[in-house]
């Protein structure tokens, strides 16, 4: 079984916050993606930030780092910077400047992500 990985970008306090990350819970309803922080061993969260949610795609890229919903990918051909995103349930990584989708996006780097 393949482990679902998540992650969230929270624009205040402008961070990034990964599913098994130490002392946080991602809480995702109907209304919205939330990160609670627990500090202390506290039972209630000392900070509440909204944000948005990005699922890991199942891959990794060619130096093994995870491949998430929303990064840029360089394949190293001519500077080709390619957006990773769900296209009808299947995960594609889309060329603005040439217009195109590439389904083989393993082969590529990681370069950052919409937010960071």
């Amino acid at each position: 079984m393949r482990e679902l990985k998540m992650r969230v970008w929270c624009p205040i306090p402008k961070r990034m916050f990964y599913h098994g990350d130490k002392d946080i819970l991602i809480v995702i309803s109907d209304e919205d993606v939330h990160v609670e922080v627990y500090t202390d061993h506290s039972s209630e969260p000392s900070e509440i930030y909204k944000g948005t949610l990005m699922l890991g795609v199942g891959v990794t890229d060619k130096d093994g780092k995870d491949v998430y919903e929303k990064d840029y990918l360089d394949k190293g051909i001519n500077g080709t910077i390619q957006k990773v995103k769900d296209c009808n349930g299947k995960w594609e990584a889309w060329c603005a400047r040439h217009k195109y989708a590439a389904h083989k996006f393993w082969d590529a780097r990681v370069m950052g992500n919409e937010y960071e």
